[in-house]
């Protein structure tokens, strides 16, 4: 069972019901972080003391450096772990052996470099390692964030085409809200919907207060998948002219 190291969002080390969010001190934490990130390459003893103890010494930075060592290893390797199996440290170089851990925000940046974008931005759970001010994870943290935000970019826009595409294929449909149940005339239902196929212009007649209105309408609703637009229109300028007729239009 190997470690997993969590950084996007707080630092989080894990191995099945094993998990640690508390090191010795804050250098002993960076000392980590960066060697999982950059696990591709051993660090050197001296870059690793002049990141983590700028200000000091050469000699003390060495020797905190040995301390800090001796505490990850300490985590990393509890008893019934062999000593050096995951943290290797030598004259020269220090690092964490590649195949004892995984790495979340390592995970993140593959995901995006393999063009797996939904996944990658599911991964990037906050930004790396808050709490922490070091240069070299400032520049880590703003580069991440980057990327994450050029995926945030381009799944926006993809969202939005999408959209457009789909509010361009559904109909258009502007119809009165009518209230009250339509019973009956489905004979006459069924004819206009016929004629609607093959005709552009379709004229209902009668006497005003028949319901000539209602079952254009109706029809309209229910022929309006059919069509690209459906739409009501009073064309009457008077209730006098608005009994007299009624009429489907196919556009």
């Amino acid at each position: 069972m190997i470690w997993r190291v969590q950084m996007l969002g707080g630092l989080t080390v894990s191995r099945g019901s094993q998990v640690i969010t508390r090191f010795e001190s804050s250098r002993v934490a960076a000392l980590l972080a960066h060697l999982a990130l950059f696990s591709r390459h051993p660090a050197s003893r001296e870059e690793l003391i002049e990141l983590l103890w700028p200000e000091e010494e050469f000699e003390v930075g060495r020797h905190r450096l040995r301390q800090a060592i001796y505490s990850l290893r300490r985590q990393l390797e509890p008893p019934g772990i062999p000593p050096n199996s995951i943290l290797s440290a030598n004259r020269l170089t220090v690092s964490l052996n590649p195949t004892t851990f995984s790495c979340d925000a390592a995970d993140f940046e593959r995901l995006v470099r393999k063009g797996r974008s939904a996944e990658a931005l599911e991964a990037y759970l906050g930004d790396l390692l808050p709490g922490f001010y070091d240069e070299w994870i400032l520049t880590e943290r703003c580069r991440l964030q980057s990327l994450f935000e050029d995926l945030s970019d381009i799944a926006i826009g993809a969202e939005k085409t999408t959209n457009v595409k789909l509010d361009a294929q559904r109909p258009f449909v502007s119809l009165p809200s009518i209230l009250t149940d339509y019973f009956g005339r489905a004979d006459e239902k069924r004819t206009l919907a016929g004629m609607l196929a093959s005709h552009r212009l379709i004229t209902i007649t009668g006497m005003g207060g028949i319901g000539k209105t209602r079952l254009a309408v109706e029809v309209a609703r229910e022929t309006s998948t059919e069509f690209e637009s459906t739409a009501f229109v009073p064309l009457a300028r008077s209730i006098h002219e608005e009994s007299k007729r009624s009429t489907l239009c196919r556009i």
